[in-house]
């Protein structure tokens, strides 16, 4: 078994499986007694976990996550994870990241682009996502099919189904904390949709009690409430965006797209830049063209 330089064990989908799987392998493990697996990276293949009853420890890259029903974790190649536990049931599905990037093409999702997905390419965060209540049997339900079905052509079709649901449902679906826009008050809708159709005009915090007739503290105290945020973070976020779309679909030079959407410091775009997307913005460009 072929080693990393820290010494940790490498899974290779080549040789570590005991078959020659296609499109997905899942195991359902159990345990009344004290169990755990051994620290290990992959290479070839990631995982998602999931537990159906009681709970694991994950321990994904030195950092501890106690695993319960609710909790679908994915396991990439460059995380490291060991497990331990006891009187659990869980889910491990393995497959190839390419498959979710091949769906997200298929349903005009630009990975590149969507903060969520970049995360899982470039970030070092643990990719948890939370399964509501209301949808925890139904995924027990679809785990144990797949389970039942693996390879075979029906499970391989079953296979992408729970990719999309996994993708569209927990993946990319806004927090449950997102506020619907008909909860907004009018004046901040409209004053949202001004920011949006002037990011790439030099719009400013200064301007903002002009464009919709409230004082900066109420401005500020009304963002805090409905969007969780201050004023500049908006705005900040409204820039890094816009600027990740003229990345992608323009050839401006980088210093250009930076005045454009209102950052006249350089390094302190870079610095926001890198902290939303993983990377900087001349690798996100050459990431997001050699997307094909």
């Amino acid at each position: 078994m072929a080693k990393t330089s820290a010494n940790i064990p490498i899974l290779d989908r080549a040789d570590h499986f005991h078959i020659d799987w296609q499109t997905y392998l899942i195991d359902r493990r159990a345990s009344e007694k004290p169990w755990s697996f051994y620290r290990h990276t992959h290479k070839g293949f990631c995982e998602f976990v999931y537990p159906i009853q009681g709970s694991i420890v994950n321990n994904i890259n030195t950092t501890p996550f106690k695993q319960a029903p609710g909790d679908l974790i994915l396991i990439r190649e460059h995380d490291t994870h060991d497990l331990k536990g006891s009187d659990f049931i869980f889910y491990n599905i393995n497959f190839d990241l390419t498959d979710l990037l091949k769906l997200c093409d298929l349903l005009h999702i630009d990975a590149y682009t969507n903060t969520k997905l970049r995360a899982i390419l470039f970030g070092s965060d643990i990719c948890h996502y939370t399964v509501p209540a209301d949808r925890h049997n139904n995924l027990s339900q679809t785990l144990s099919d797949l389970f039942e079905h693996q390879q075979t052509p029906f499970g391989h079709m079953l296979f992408h189904k729970f990719l999309i649901s996994v993708l569209v449902d927990f993946i990319i679906t806004p927090p449950k904390t997102t506020i619907a826009p008909h909860t907004l008050p009018p004046w901040l809708e409209q004053l949202l949709d001004l920011i949006d159709k002037r990011i790439d005009q030099g719009i400013t915090t200064q301007q903002l009690p002009d464009l919709c007739d409230r004082s900066h503290e109420h401005i500020a105290r009304i963002f805090r409430k409905h969007l969780s945020c201050t004023p500049s973070q908006y705005l900040n976020d409204a820039r890094l965006t816009r600027a990740a779309l003229l990345l992608t679909h323009s050839n401006q030079p980088i210093i250009d797209i930076a005045l454009t959407v209102g950052f006249n410091n350089l390094n302190y775009f870079y610095k926001l830049f890198h902290d939303k997307y993983h990377l900087p913005p001349s690798h996100y460009r050459k990431q997001s063209h050699s997307v094909t």
